[in-house]
């Protein structure tokens, strides 16, 4: 194996612990792993799948904010580029743990009192205290995290 495919492999393994799909993360890399953009007919080639299947994979893929796609002039083809800033896949995922924290501190206090203004399980009650306790504490880590890395860096 080259050192090209090994790195895809690589990267196509990080997807899978990411949570995509064995076609969604062998296509996150091969893009990844692509200076330039490419076409959907090339990615077909590279991944072995169908046409059909690597567009599927790809429309399920359109949240994901570093995956670019765009057509050409004078070109019916669909290409298709992953931002390689490794710095800004971080910030993203950052912000997106952010907003994660931010609403559940926001909603759980009103449930939690709906809970027991409701009368509803005790077991049930506390477990969403436990899972509201373990927000603030992984959200404090978070912050904390954060400003060790703004003072090292």
């Amino acid at each position: 194996m080259n050192a090209k495919s090994e790195y895809i492999e690589l990267l196509t393994e990080v997807n899978k612990i990411n949570g995509l799909d064995d076609l969604s993360s062998k296509i996150m890399a091969i893009l990844f792993a692509s200076n330039n953009e490419m076409a959907l007919e090339d990615i077909a080639k590279k991944t072995g799948y169908s046409l059909s299947a690597v567009s599927t994979a790809l429309k399920s893929l359109n949240n994901c904010p570093f995956l670019k796609r765009m057509k050409k002039p004078n070109s019916r083809k669909v290409y298709f580029y992953l931002e390689k800033d490794l710095d800004l896949h971080l910030k993203e995922l950052l912000h997106r743990m952010q907003r994660i924290f931010n609403l559940m501190e926001n909603k759980l206090p009103k449930i939690i009192n709906d809970y027991k203004t409701q009368n509803v399980d005790e077991e049930e009650l506390k477990m969403i205290q436990n899972h509201y306790k373990d927000i603030k504490k992984f959200h404090r880590m978070f912050e904390n995290m954060l400003k060790n890395e703004k003072i090292n860096s």
